[in-house]
């Protein structure tokens, strides 16, 4: 997620938030995430990615690890 997020605009950030804010609320979330496939499962354990964004995958990270950009 880090090399992506590094090649975004100031203003790439400010749509995604738009964005973001604009169809995020109010939705109901499972408590974990769909089962993939055999292989996105294995993608998934290995780069740990439920520590970080929780069950469902969506969970925030706050303390933000990226630099904000102002």
């Amino acid at each position: 997620m880090r090399t992506l997020a590094a090649g975004l605009s100031d203003q790439d950030i400010a749509d995604l938030a738009a964005y973001y804010e604009s169809s995020g609320s109010g939705v109901n979330l499972p408590a974990t995430a769909a089962q993939g496939s055999g292989k996105a499962a294995e993608l998934m354990a290995k780069g740990g990615c439920t520590s970080c964004h929780g069950a469902n995958l969506s969970k925030p990270i706050l303390p933000c690890n990226f630099p904000i950009r102002k």
